[in-house]
């Protein structure tokens, strides 16, 4: 069944569609020929029926398709999942194809197409998430970290400490295994780590210097490593051995004096 009522209707959508993706591509927004992802936003197909989203996911996942219920939709709209139909080229007949080839496939579900966008396409491959990675960006989270972290602690300047880094998963496939043994490889202490909204990989390095070239060093390998094997760097903290005496007491108030005024944690992740 056409989630459309007249032909003149379906005429009047697939003019919208067309000219949009022209538009896209005359502004230079978008590439024609290049491939781009599809992000499809939907909706229930009728007012007055709940959909059935639970066969809409599954047909999408034996599609291949990524796909998710939106956890803060705009108040004016009903969507009730987005999907991605990978790697489209580019020109505004193949976009038309393939949401028209996403309808068919949730029409069953009662689930139906309202708006897309294109983004540039997700990396399928370990080499092409390093190549996108920004690691002049980490360097200075890193570095803007670590001076936080000094100035509720100025005695541990240079001071060798532990050294944890935190590695999501982020393509289909992540290789736990392939990375743990990477990192070891290179001295670290690896694991995997079981949580309820996914695992994740967490390396540590004792006796780092806490300078940024030290931390730097480490972080920009273990980061290669993990990109290369389908993760990408999640932030890294540090365990500051307790100090004794009046030090001790100085540092405790610095921290906590930055918890209560400046809206930190009393070991921020980068």
């Amino acid at each position: 069944m056409s989630k459309y009522n007249s032909d003149d209707e379906e005429a009047e959508a697939t003019a919208e569609i067309l000219a949009m993706a022209r538009a896209d591509i005359d502004s230079g927004r978008t590439r024609e020929g290049a491939e781009y992802d599809v992000e499809a936003w939907c909706v229930p197909e009728y007012l007055d029926s709940p959909p059935d989203l639970a066969a809409a996911h599954a047909a999408l996942g034996a599609a291949g398709y990524r796909h998710w219920t939106p956890e803060d939709p705009p108040e004016d709209e009903n969507y009730v999942l987005v999907t991605v139909l990978p790697r489209v080229v580019n020109t505004p007949e193949t976009v038309l194809a393939a949401l028209r080839a996403l309808d068919a496939l949730l029409a069953p579900a009662e689930v139906v197409t309202k708006a897309w966008t294109l983004r540039p396409p997700a990396p399928r491959t370990g080499e092409e998430l390093l190549a996108r990675w920004s690691f002049e960006g980490q360097r200075n989270r890193t570095a803007w970290t670590r001076d936080r972290i000094l100035r509720r602690a100025p005695r541990r300047k240079g001071a060798p400490l532990t050294l944890d880094l935190q590695f999501d998963p982020l393509l289909p496939g992540a290789d736990y295994d392939g990375l743990i043994a990477a990192l070891r490889a290179e001295g670290l202490e690896a694991a995997r780590i079981e949580g309820e909204a996914g695992d994740w990989i967490e390396a540590s390095a004792p006796d780092t210097p806490f300078t940024v070239d030290a931390i730097w060093a480490l972080e920009r390998r273990a980061s290669e490593l993990a990109l290369l094997h389908g993760f990408q760097p999640d932030g890294w903290g540090v365990m500051l051995p307790p100090l004794g005496g009046l030090a001790g007491l100085e540092e405790r108030a610095r921290s906590w004096l930055d918890v209560i005024f400046g809206g930190g944690r009393r070991m921020p992740l980068d």
